[in-house]
C-alpha cells in the first residue's frame, strides 16, 4: 500500500481540532466538480478549435479529492449526498424537456435544442469521465 504512508502522514493533522473548519468538506465537493467540468469542457473546446488531433484528460483533481475525503474520513458523508446521480438526473430532466418540445417556423427552435442537446451530451459525458476517475482514485484509497 504505497498510499498508507501518506495517509497516516496527514489524515491526523488533517482531523485535528485545529483544521475542524474542513469537517464539512463534502459539502463542498458537488460545487467543485461543477466548477472543474466548466473548466475542462472549456479546456477540450479550445483543443478542439485548433483543429489538431490531441487527447486531453486530467485525472489528477479526480485523485485528490478521494485522497481528502479518505483523510478526512468523509467518504460516507459525501456518498450520503448522492451526487453522481444527481447530476445525471438534471441532465436527463433536460434532454427530455428539449425532445419534448417541437419545431418552431423555419426549424429555429429545432436547431437550438440540437444545440443544446449536444452541450447536454457534453456535461454528461464529462461528469461521467470524472465519476470513473474518482471511483478508479478511491481504490488507491482502500483499506
Amino acid at each position: 500500500m504505497p498510499f498508507a504512508v501518506l495517509e497516516s502522514v496527514f489524515a491526523q493533522e488533517l482531523r485535528s481540532a485545529k483544521n475542524s473548519h474542513l469537517s464539512h468538506f463534502y459539502v463542498m465537493v458537488p460545487a467543485l466538480t461543477i466548477c472543474f467540468v466548466e473548466s475542462m469542457l472549456h479546456a477540450k473546446d479550445r483543443l478542439q478549435k485548433k483543429a489538431r488531433e490531441s487527447y486531453f484528460t486530467d485525472d489528477g483533481f479526480a485523485m485528490g479529492l478521494a485522497y481528502l475525503l479518505k483523510l478526512l474520513d468523509q467518504n460516507e458523508a459525501f456518498e450520503s449526498l448522492y451526487w453522481w446521480d444527481t447530476a445525471q438526473m438534471r441532465y436527463a430532466r433536460e434532454r427530455r424537456v428539449l425532445q419534448e418540445g417541437g419545431a418552431d417556423r423555419n426549424g429555429r427552435k429545432e436547431d437550438a435544442n440540437t444545440l443544446a442537446l449536444k452541450r447536454i451530451q457534453s456535461y454528461e459525458q464529462e461528469y461521467e469521465l470524472l465519476e470513473c476517475a474518482f471511483c478508479s482514485a478511491r481504490i488507491f484509497f482502500r483499506n
